[in-house]
């Protein structure tokens, strides 16, 4: 797991070593939809000096909507690697650097701590250049990246993830020059100064995971998926099943044991209301594998230690 370390300045423009991240999707909800292009543009001292970009082949084809948008196409991701095949080669690349940026940095952290497993909020040292626009340039009315780029004099073909990681590091060049970032940046740059000087002290402080899987409790040795929106928060639910000795992973795979399923939004997942996740297991449980699909009830049932009536792959029960 990556770990924080010193800010790379002590004076908010100095910003000398950062990675901006963008990433293209196929909907907004990090649960039920997928990645279809990552990026990275790293700067030092400002200017760009190296950069990732690849395509990901989603589990489920690309919405019609989202190929309009981005111009990536089912064609196009025909031979692209899945998102658990490049996504290692992605992270190390993006964290080169101690200090991480993006355009609702937010947005595409989400994807990648779902992908991952992992909250890269609480992991990374971040902050978000839309935020930092919003502040430094007021009076906008509008802040898209499109909108501030404009402002700046800046254009180029928005929705290709790598373009709009360059557009990202041109703006907060530009809210650096002139000290424009000054009144925008430092109360935050010290806080996050602070916070990694305080992870560090952690870190080397305790060398145990604060949860652990416990090893012999009713769910010992399974591995779980979770999907939908469930009455509880999916941090508790994550805890829950730890708790109950569950590996709990965030996509399904043949060693999937149980995928749990919440409410979905059929605004994101269409008018079957499957979710990728339990499109793709169904899917292996037809080539035969044992995964089973239950609702959150029987979830809190098995976590508890009780048997449920009926199990039979593939049927919620």
């Amino acid at each position: 797991m990556y770990k924080s370390h010193p800010m790379p300045f002590r004076h908010p423009c100095e910003l000398n070593d950062f990675v901006v991240i963008d990433l293209e999707t196929t909907g907004i909800s990090p649960y039920d939809c997928e990645i279809i292009q990552l990026s990275a543009v790293r700067y030092v001292d400002h200017r760009e000096c190296d950069y990732y970009s690849s395509l990901v082949k989603p589990f489920r084809n690309i919405p019609r909507e989202i190929t309009m948008l981005t111009g990536i196409s089912n064609e196009a991701v025909a031979d692209a690697p899945s998102i658990d095949q490049i996504l290692p080669e992605y992270l190390a690349f993006a964290l080169q650097s101690p200090l991480v940026t993006g355009y609702n940095v937010k947005f595409d952290l989400s994807f990648l701590s779902e992908a991952l497993g992992v909250d890269l909020a609480e992991e990374l040292l971040w902050f978000d250049t839309m935020l930092l626009a919003r502040r430094a340039i007021p009076g906008l009315g509008h802040y898209r990246l499109a909108d501030v780029c404009a402002h700046i004099g800046y254009d180029t073909d928005f929705h290709d993830a790598l373009n709009d990681c360059r557009a990202c590091g041109e703006v907060l060049n530009y809210l650096c020059e002139g000290n424009r970032m000054d009144h925008a940046l430092y109360g935050k740059a010290e806080r996050v100064a602070a916070l990694a000087e305080s992870r560090q002290r952690e870190a080397s402080a305790c060398h145990a995971p604060a949860i652990c899987v416990v090893p012999n409790g009713p769910l010992a040795g399974k591995s779980l998926v979770f999907t939908g929106e469930l009455s509880f928060s999916r941090a508790d639910a994550k805890l829950l099943a730890q708790q109950a000795g569950a590996v709990v992973k965030t996509s399904v795979s043949k060693k999937t044991d149980y995928v749990v399923l919440g409410v979905q939004d059929e605004r994101i997942v269409g008018c079957d209301g499957m979710s990728s996740k339990e499109e793709k297991a169904r899917s292996l449980i037809e080539s035969g594998c044992g995964i089973e699909i239950i609702d959150e009830a029987a979830f809190l049932r098995l976590a508890q230690g009780e048997e449920c009536e009926s199990h039979e792959s593939g049927i919620p029960v």
